[in-house]
């Protein structure tokens, strides 16, 4: 069947024509979204602390413990964190991957310019961190960014250069641009190094 010209069906030849529940937000390979079971062990787990007065860093952790595991999962064949599921993850060495302790660092914001970073996870070298890892976390769509990381060493160098002060709560205030290892750099750490 022929159309005459003023009648011819639309045809969709460009982005624009499509509708814009079509649109998405593409996410890059440090992105990853939690699946329902994975947000559900970071509520469970997180009210297993029943006096504690502010769990919201807790399940900031979770989440980032979560979405780190499927990151890496992704990433790197044969990798795996080791945490117990049946306990909240702290603020300090929060799971293994190997003989690597790590210290995810879980943020709700990038706004922020000093990440805080627990005293004994860098003063305690048998059980200290090797690797501090810094997470975004957004709760409210379910995703975590693997954002880039610290290795002790570094850190270390740098509290000799600048002589990083204790913070009354344990920490250490910690630029954030220290945080100079890609993720790529992490997965390579995690896989080839001792």
């Amino acid at each position: 069947m022929v159309f005459p010209a003023s009648h011819s069906p639309a045809t969709p030849n460009a982005m624009s024509d499509f509708p814009d529940f079509l649109e998405f937000d593409s996410l890059d390979a440090t992105t990853v979204t939690l699946p329902a079971s994975a947000v559900a062990w970071a509520v469970q787990v997180c009210q297993q602390q029943p006096n504690a007065t502010n769990p919201w860093p807790t399940f900031l952790r979770s989440l980032a413990l979560q979405g780190f595991q499927q990151w890496l999962t992704a990433g790197a064949q044969g990798l795996e964190a080791a945490y117990d599921p049946t306990q909240p993850p702290g603020p300090g060495v929060n799971c293994r991957v190997g003989d690597y302790r790590l210290c995810l660092v879980a943020q709700g914001s990038l706004s922020d310019e000093l990440i805080a970073i627990p005293a004994n996870t860098l003063e305690n070298a048998s059980h200290g961190a090797h690797l501090y890892i810094l997470a975004e976390v957004q709760e409210e769509v379910d995703r975590v960014t693997i954002l880039s990381g610290l290795r002790r060493d570094r850190l270390l160098a740098h509290q000799r250069q600048t002589g990083l002060p204790l913070n009354a709560d344990g920490t250490y205030a910690v630029p954030v641009h220290c945080f100079d290892s890609s993720p790529e750099d992490l997965l390579l750490y995690l896989s080839c190094l001792n």
